[in-house]
């Protein structure tokens, strides 16, 4: 798929491991009103955490501001095995 994909779990869990090329934006920060403003608003950007709960969160946060934002319902641990056998095209 293209787009950006955005880390939305805390700063211990993304250090942990996180998919590739992806932007860190802890749903914390974003509950605090603390919105990025370098997050690109012309692609879609593909929200994700642990299970998928925090990035619906996320996504109805940032959706005002960025109006293609998505939140992948699938697990990290999913995700991370996707990504290691293909580029994300068949998510």
């Amino acid at each position: 798929m293209e787009g950006c994909y955005v880390d939305v779990r805390e700063l211990d869990e993304f250090k942990a491991g996180h998919l590739r090329g992806a932007i860190h934006c802890p749903l914390s920060e974003l509950k605090k009103g603390n919105i990025p403003d370098n997050l690109p608003d012309d692609t879609p950007l593909y929200l994700y955490c642990a299970m998928g709960g925090r990035a619906q969160i996320a996504k109805s946060i940032l959706l005002p501001f960025y109006p293609l934002a998505q939140s992948i319902k699938k697990s990290f641990e999913d995700l991370l095995k996707i990504q290691a056998t293909t580029s994300f095209k068949k998510l």
